[in-house]
């Protein structure tokens, strides 16, 4: 059992919702508490958040919750008309919430005793001990209450907090110069390879079959300048032999040349001709 007189002179005490509702916050609240309370002239903080939910509860439809409540209420009442109290107002929102961010606010300059019976924020508000960015020389304290009206320590009833480990020092900090300093122990570094892009071929431009119309003129006035423009200005036959055919007047070597170049595209599947051309 906690020396509840030794924690009221030392630090402030902050009354969480559930605990007040709990049966033995009768006996913890108005016999144990006051006595120890005027002797050092202390308060007990109960928020305003925590006064109001008690009193919202009261319109419960669960009968255990509403009767718990309505004690919880009566406690606040009497010890308020003793002077026991200090009520601090503020939002009216989740306390659960609202307890934390006072406390570690408060932390800075003082002890802070929080009594509740909820183990999450209990595990939450006791890791504030254990903040390094943000250290001080005070001190916080969860404890709950038994259904005999004791105050127990929550630093004792739960498991170690080992979910943050605490920070190397910076001589002892893995250095960030080297990949190999920033893999875990047992690990080692590989290089990935990766597969080479596929090669692309360009295709040729698609020609369609040659007009067999321009082929079948014989005439050195018509067919020659025909079959040289056509075959000039394919893109396949490149510059030199566009030149040369722009020399030549030889009627069946263009004839021949272009009928070649046909049956190439021909054979290649083109649906595209030459016609254009």
């Amino acid at each position: 059992m906690a020396n509840l007189a030794d924690l009221t002179s030392r630090y402030r005490i902050i009354v969480d919702t559930c605990s007040l509702m709990n049966p033995g916050a009768e006996f913890f609240f108005m016999k144990s508490l006051p006595t120890v309370l005027k002797q050092y002239k202390a308060k007990l903080f109960i928020y305003s958040c925590v006064a109001g939910e008690a009193y919202d509860l009261i319109n419960s439809k669960q009968l255990y919750t509403k009767i718990s409540a309505g004690k919880a209420s009566s406690i606040i009442k009497k010890l308020t008309i003793q002077g026991l109290t200090e009520i601090v107002e503020g939002n009216r929102g989740f306390t659960d919430h609202i307890l934390y961010c006072e406390i570690a606010r408060l932390r800075k300059d003082h002890n802070i005793l929080l009594i509740t019976q909820d183990r999450n924020l209990s595990k939450d508000v006791l890791f504030l001990n254990r903040i390094r960015s943000a250290r001080f020389a005070t001190d916080i304290q969860v404890f709950w209450i038994n259904n005999s009206g004791k105050l127990i320590s929550w630093s004792n009833s739960l498991p170690p907090i080992d979910v943050i480990k605490p920070m190397a020092e910076p001589s002892k900090l893995p250095s960030l110069t080297t990949e190999a300093s920033m893999m875990p122990a047992g690990c080692s570094i590989k290089a990935i390879e990766f597969p080479k892009p596929p090669v692309i071929q360009k295709s040729l431009p698609a020609i369609s079959p040659v007009n067999k119309e321009a082929i079948q003129k014989k005439s050195k006035g018509e067919a020659a300048p025909l079959l040289r423009r056509r075959l000039v200005n394919i893109p396949v036959l490149g510059n030199e032999y566009s030149a040369g055919l722009r020399r030549t007047q030889n009627n069946n070597l263009i004839e021949r040349l272009l009928r070649s170049v046909s049956q190439i595209f021909r054979h290649q599947g083109s649906s595209i001709g030459l016609n254009r051309w």
